[in-house]
């Protein structure tokens, strides 16, 4: 066996390893570098920001405190009622 042969998957392997590295290290480092160094990147005032969510979350308790009002924690619900029970058509038979 040559070992220029049996060095050259090995070699195309880490090649390839390489390169996809190399792929992900410029895809990834400008955006990287933008939330490092680009600041809120919004541009809007943090304090408008914390109230929307601060709003929102008031609009969703709210609403949930709405839904559990009138449960009984300690009581299941009643069933839901049962389907009404399906007729079948019997063919009777004439008698010869």
């Amino acid at each position: 066996m040559n070992p220029r042969e049996s060095l050259s998957a090995p070699f195309v392997t880490s090649i390839a390893a390489i390169g996809l590295i190399v792929l992900t290290a410029v895809l990834t480092v400008p955006s990287l570098l933008a939330a490092a160094f680009g600041g809120t990147g919004g541009g809007a005032d943090p304090a408008e920001q914390i109230a929307a969510h601060i709003d929102e979350y008031e609009e969703l308790r709210a609403e949930y405190e709405a839904r559990f009002k009138g449960r009984s924690v300690f009581f299941r619900p009643p069933p839901p009622p049962r389907p009404a029970p399906q007729r079948r058509e019997e063919t009777r038979e004439e008698p010869p």
